[in-house]
Formats: structure tokens, sequence, C-alpha cells
């Protein structure tokens, strides 16, 4: 029995006055919030522990081993670009130019591009990594994970239970992790185990109280929404609508590849004119 209906079957035994019905409706508003701000917070594990990772991967994939190609070609272009100044520099002096000084040189101005790069790599093959584990959930099977999240939420999230619960932070910390894997089994397991957890939730027993309680849980809702609407307006979870346009997709990719081909011609030209001012040297 939840508790709401209790509250219910509990009050109707009894004849209300004023003070009782307006203490019973309050207690009907407090569990419907509790619900509401249960809902809330799936959503946001949702968002974070399944939609973001996935659209990242998915991003990666199809899109970011194309930019850090994009990457790679304009620190190549940039790199030939500066090793013809730095040669021109040195023939404008009448010195020899000295390719290993050079080199050198340019090893040196373009560490932090270098870096750069090495991270974005480094996110790519993170992505791949996760793309060859990633556990596909079936339609029906993530319906079950959502509606058994949402229950464990209302009953062990610090958010709704007094955060000095260290019992059901613990719950609701195997909740999750369980939640990420797609384990239903161990999400029915833990709804199971931590039933008793409904008895302990206690309603309010005077208006005052109810008042409180439901005005807490409005401004915990308020928060928890403008949180879950940040989450998605910011990356990963802004480009899901454009990884679902396949002709978006094929454009951006499309003009990451001319890009590419643009910065390699300047590459070879500069590189060229390089090996033109070398041979004039030598």
């Amino acid at each position: 029995m939840d508790d709401q209906q209790f509250q219910t079957d509990f009050f109707s035994s009894f004849e209300l006055d004023d003070e009782g019905r307006q203490l019973l409706e309050l207690c009907d508003e407090i569990s419907n919030a509790r619900n509401v701000v249960a809902g809330i917070i799936a959503e946001i594990e949702s968002i974070t522990l399944h939609q973001n990772p996935s659209i990242e991967t998915e991003w990666q994939v199809k899109v970011g081993v194309w930019e850090n190609r994009l990457l790679e070609a304009q620190i190549a272009m940039r790199r030939a670009k500066r090793k013809l100044a730095l040669a021109q520099a040195c023939a404008n002096r009448g010195e020899s130019i000295d390719d290993e000084l050079i080199e050198s040189q340019l090893d040196t101005e373009f560490t932090e591009w270098k870096e750069q790069l090495s991270a974005a790599v480094g996110a790519y093959q993170q992505a791949v990594v996760a793309h060859m584990h990633t556990v596909h959930i079936a339609p029906t099977k993530a319906g079950q994970l959502k509606r058994l999240f949402r229950i464990l939420a209302k009953r062990l999230h610090p958010d709704i239970r007094p955060s000095d619960d260290e019992a059901a932070q613990m719950m609701f910390f195997l909740a999750k992790a369980a939640y990420k894997q797609g384990d239903v089994e161990m999400l029915e397991s833990l709804e199971v185990s931590t039933r008793r957890m409904d008895a302990d939730e206690k309603m309010p027993q005077t208006v005052d109280e109810a008042e409180a309680e439901l005005a807490l849980l409005m401004a915990q809702a308020g928060v928890l929404e403008k949180r879950k609407q940040d989450l998605m307006a910011e990356k990963p979870f802004f480009l899901k609508k454009l990884l679902k346009d396949e002709a978006w997709l094929a454009n951006h990719i499309g003009k990451l590849q001319d890009e590419i081909a643009e910065c390699e011609k300047a590459e070879a030209l500069y590189r060229d004119r390089q090996l033109d001012l070398t041979g004039q040297d030598g």
C-alpha cells in the first residue's frame, strides 16, 4: 500500500474537521510532488547515465573522426607554413638553412597543438572502446528499467529522503550502477529489498508541517527541472537532434572533408616552396 492510499484509508475512518481535510489534501499533494521529483530525477539520471554517453560515442564515431582528421590537417598545414617562414628568414639573412634546427623549433612552438590533438584522439579512442561495450537495451526492457529506477529514486534519493540515511544512499548508489548497466534483475532485487523503506516514510502530522514539506518539494522540483533543462541544452545532449538529421550530418561531414582537402593542398604548396628554397640554399 502506498503513502497516498494509506493516508486516504486512515483519514476516511474518522470524521474530519476542516483542518483534517486540509491535511489530507496536502498529503495527497505531497505524494504527487514526490512522484514529480522522482520522475525528474529519473530523467536526469537517464540523460547522464545512458543518453549522453551514447550520444557522445555516436558523435565521435560518425563526426569526431573527421574533426580529428581536420585538426591533423590544420596542424600539418600551419607547421609547413611556419617552416617555410623560418627557412625564408634564414635565406633573407644569408644564413644556411638548418633543417634539424628548424624542426626542433617547430616541435617547441607546436607543443600546445600536439597536446590538443592528442586529447582529441584520446577522446575518440575512448568513444570507440565505449561503442564496443555499449549495452543495447530493448525498448520493452528500457521501459522496465525506467519504471523500477523511478520507484527506487522516490524511495532512496537524498533529495527526497534525509541526507543522513546512509543505507538509502548506498542502495541508491547500487541502483544507479544497475541502471547504467541495464541490469533489470538487480533493480528488481533492490526494489524488493527496499520496500520496507516505504513504511519508514512519514507523512506530516500537521498542516504547517505539510505546507512546509510541500513547499520544499516544489522548490526541489524547480531546481531539478532547471538542471534537466540545462543538461538538454549542453553538449552532448543537444547533438542528439543533429545526429538524427541525416541530411545535416552528410552535409556537415562533407564540409569537414572539403576543409581537410584544402588544408592538405595548402600544406603541399608550402612544402614544395620550402623544398625549392632549401634546394637553392644547397
